[in-house]
């Protein structure tokens, strides 16, 4: 009988994270720093050297597809491509063969040193610290202590993706809640996943993305009020409302309109509202995410909002995603090769394969802003159009897709919500 190794890639999106710190150990057991403590890049966004558009429309792609995949059929989900992106990123580095070029394939790339380079000045592009429009990603690579990890591999991690690379005991009493507590630190409290490391797990690599700013114009608090929101079924429930007008670009066109809100930072917030006689999953079918986030038809307009207040928080295992995306070498338990990462030659008849891709996402927006893990945008400058001659009514009274995206158009978050009142 071959034993065999696991490959666990975790991710986890949605969180508050500050920069990357030495892991305290927890439980009783013992973590330790190995290779390097990363630098969080300290830039301000518009100092930082645009990635190419050739990386920029790979992680849109990545967005479009995955998102597809995941908003199809769901109910009050929130997904973080972004943060997928990246987790995928490092373990395809430590691919090699037609398992790497799997891997690639879905991330839309076949050089890893393109890869990197793009990714490293997209992470030096979302990450912010301002007071109103904070931004922060953090990447880790947890090792069973024991298992020769090639330095090749840490290193690029360490110097591309600002990962730090840990050293952990697997077996040792509270292993997992090392883990845990680094990404309840990350995010603030937020998220505060479990981690079960069996005799077989070798690694967990780990993305952690944080999103809290504040709406360049607010919504004043007394003009919140309770309205009826109509579900998919047609059963209606009742939540809060927020409300305000705006100027700025929408896309109104058969089937749907789709506007933003900017916040207070380079980032901003879109809504998608179906027409009364559309729904999300007809749109998804017909038309595609891709093509329903095309904003060339948008024109500027006057927007009159009615805004419910949600939370999401959910957690879901993204492997049947990836498959669907072309990625099946790196699950196979006989097929995979990792063998860039690690040396498992030392055991005979071992292999390391991915057995688990999870994300866990908490979303939620008030009358200040929004407080997530996500990709936001900043508004296009309304005092440089002519005045609007429209108004586009954003009445968000019924199941609706949302999402946050940089300037750069990059998805951190994306989501639909069916029902304001359920998690």
């Amino acid at each position: 009988m071959k034993l065999k190794r696991n490959l666990t890639a975790a991710v986890l999106a949605g969180a508050l994270m500050l920069p990357l710190a030495a892991c305290a150990s927890g439980g009783g057991s013992a973590a330790t720093l190995a290779g390097r403590e990363p630098v969080m890049p300290t830039a301000d966004y518009w100092d930082v050297e645009q990635p190419d558009e050739a990386s920029l429309d790979a992680v849109g792609n990545f967005a479009a597809r995955s998102g597809e995949l995941v908003l199809s059929g769901a109910e009050n989900i929130c997904y973080s491509p972004v943060s997928l992106y990246y987790a995928l990123a490092m373990a395809g580095t430590g691919a090699a063969g037609r398992t790497q070029e799997e891997i690639y394939a879905a991330l839309g790339t076949t050089d890893t040193d393109t890869l990197l380079h793009g990714l490293n000045l997209m992470f030096q592009r979302l990450y912010s610290d301002e007071k109103e429009c904070r931004v922060y990603l953090a990447n880790s690579i947890w090792m069973r202590e024991g298992v020769a990890f090639y330095d090749t591999f840490t290193d690029a991690a360490a110097e591309q993706l600002y990962a730090a690379c840990y050293t952990l005991d697997f077996d040792a009493p509270g292993a997992g809640k090392a883990i845990t507590d680094w990404v309840s630190e990350q995010t603030k409290g937020l998220l505060k996943p479990e981690f079960e490391l069996t005799p077989d797990s070798i690694a967990v690599l780990l993305n952690t993305v944080y999103f809290k700013a504040n709406w360049s114009d607010e919504f004043r608090k007394e003009n919140t009020r309770e309205d009826t929101f109509t579900c998919a079924d047609g059963s209606a429930v009742t939540c809060d409302f927020m409300h305000r007008g705006s100027d700025g670009y929408a896309v109104a066109v058969e089937g749907y309109t789709m506007a933003s809100l900017p916040f207070r930072g380079a980032y901003r917030m879109f809504f998608l509202l179906p027409d009364e006689d559309c729904t999300i999953d007809g749109l998804l079918e017909e038309r595609g995410l891709a093509a329903l986030l095309d904003g060339s038809a948008a024109e500027y307009r006057e927007i009159r909002w009615s805004v419910p207040k949600f939370t999401a928080k959910n957690e879901m295992g993204l492997v049947p995603v990836l498959e669907a995306m072309g990625v099946e070498l790196a699950f196979s338990d006989k097929a995979a090769d990792f063998s860039a990462m690690c040396d498992v030659s030392a055991l005979p008849g071992q292999i390391a394969y991915i057995s688990q891709v999870k994300q866990g996402v908490s979303f939620s927006i008030d009358e200040e802003g929004v407080e997530a893990a996500a990709y936001t945008e900043v508004a296009m400058n309304a005092g440089a159009a002519a005045p609007p001659e429209e108004t586009v009514e954003m009445d968000l009274d019924r199941p609706f897709l949302y999402g946050v995206e940089s300037g750069d158009g990059v998805i951190l978050f994306i989501g639909r919500c069916d029902d304001p009142t359920k998690n």
